[in-house]
């Protein structure tokens, strides 16, 4: 009988020490999941305290740059997005507190080992709120995972994660009003284009555009009239490269206006000092920019012109 009871208090006290399991429902991390790996979308959220970690690898459309559809109630309609084995794990490590550095280099580091980890599987819902026009907010929560661990599994829900913050990643920065204006210089096809350090518009407008004759044209956009705004990997570019397609530098982002999504505005005067030389100021009104990828991303630009708000003014194109 005694070897009975002492065999069972050995099962007890074995099946009490296993470290490895979750003891815990939600998870607690901080308010911003951090960037791991950009071309897999991996990101981190991180509980320094307990030196807990959740990796997730995010479905390509769940951070693009579109703001969320709205309700009747004006509140954001959450997109959820399916998660698979090797998309979502939690870890526990053991040395130094884990940080992105550590946990993202792929590069071993004797100050950190992972002492527990659970392969998941589940579903997140995410929310993206435009907070200016070029820069999106990204709320995620979790709203089903199972986490397995040889045949132990545990199952959380709704719960929240944290944000991430991302941005276009241009600034659509040309002239700031009328009287400090950028000149339009003109590719060898007729076309304009203005270029502040990587960034560049081109316009294309039809034939007839410029006839030298005082007043203004409110142009919609279309096949023949339409602008192209692009992004290079660094400066240093010129009518080579905006005009031609120079390879470098290289392209990384172009966006265009579709039809009817903008207007492009001409206003158009004699100068004082030198008649016979007419001054076309440009304007984009109500501009719409689409990602040329057919991501669904889309950008307005801020106007610029304090005399309507409809309207960034762009630059002037000389004519005669």
């Amino acid at each position: 009988m005694k070897k009975i009871l002492g065999l069972l208090l050995t099962l007890l006290f074995l099946t009490g020490c296993d470290d490895g399991d979750m003891a815990f429902q939600t998870f607690n991390f901080g308010t911003e999941l951090t960037l791991c790996n950009e071309t897999t979308r991996t990101y981190i959220a991180v509980n320094s305290s307990t030196k807990e970690v959740l990796v997730i690898n995010f479905p390509a459309a769940a951070l693009l740059n579109t703001e969320s559809a709205k309700d009747a109630n004006n509140n954001y309609i959450p997109t959820s997005y399916t998660l698979s084995q090797g998309q979502i794990e939690y870890r526990v490590y053991s040395g130094s507190t884990p940080t992105a550095s550590n946990v993202c280099s792929g590069v071993d580091n004797p100050n950190i080992s992972i002492k527990d980890r659970w392969v998941g599987t589940g579903e997140i819902s995410v929310v993206t709120a435009k907070t200016s026009a070029t820069q999106f907010s990204h709320s995620i929560t979790l709203v089903n995972a199972s986490f397995a661990k040889g045949d132990q599994t545990i199952r959380i829900e709704d719960n929240y994660l944290g944000t991430i913050t991302s941005s276009l990643g241009f600034n659509f920065d040309f002239t700031e009003n009328e009287t400090s204006q950028s000149f339009f210089s003109t590719c060898n096809d007729g076309r304009l284009f203005l270029a502040n350090s990587k960034e560049a518009i081109l316009l294309t407008l039809a034939s007839g555009t410029f006839n030298n004759v005082p007043g203004s044209k409110n142009i919609s956009t279309d096949s023949n009239n339409f602008a192209r705004f692009r992004v290079y990997e660094n400066s240093g570019i010129n009518n080579t490269v905006i005009c031609n397609g120079a390879l470098t530098p290289v392209l990384e982002q172009e966006w265009i206006t579709t039809e009817g999504s903008a207007q492009i505005l001409v206003v158009t005067t004699e100068s004082t000092s030198s008649p016979g030389q007419f001054l076309n100021d440009i304007y984009l009104v109500n501009a719409k920019f689409f990602n040329v990828t057919g991501s669904g991303e889309a950008f307005t630009p801020t106007p610029n012109d304090s005399t309507d708000n409809t309207r960034y003014y762009l630059g002037r194109y000389v004519s005669q």
